[in-house]
């Protein structure tokens, strides 16, 4: 699995040679950050995560907690409206039968 970091929250940045007995540990580090600073950057959006709950008790209604909207059955295991990934609501318990979707991908 890939690893997206942010390279400006890591604080870093280029050394300078005269600090350094061995000027050659400057050119390493100042190599090693040139490569972190060329390499491409991946198109990545931060994971959301929501949950259905149910709206009514006398109607199968549910509204995601991601975006509220309403839907008729919480059968999808993301929201089709704002892409969050749906997680499993302890206080409404499945039902017998229906399948654990939460550690799926």
């Amino acid at each position: 699995m890939s690893k997206y970091v942010d390279i400006e929250a890591l604080g870093i940045g280029p050394c300078n040679r005269d600090v350094f007995n061995v000027p050659e540990y400057a050119d390493g580090w100042n190599s090693l950050y040139k490569m972190l600073w060329d390499a491409p950057a991946a198109d990545v959006r931060p994971e959301r995560y929501a949950q259905w709950r149910q709206v009514s008790e006398k109607a199968p209604k549910y509204v995601c907690t991601g975006c509220q909207h309403l839907f008729n059955n919480r059968e999808y295991k993301y929201c089709p409206f704002c892409g969050a990934k749906i997680v499993f609501d302890v206080r409404f318990p499945r039902k017998k039968g229906e399948e654990n979707n939460d550690n799926e991908n």
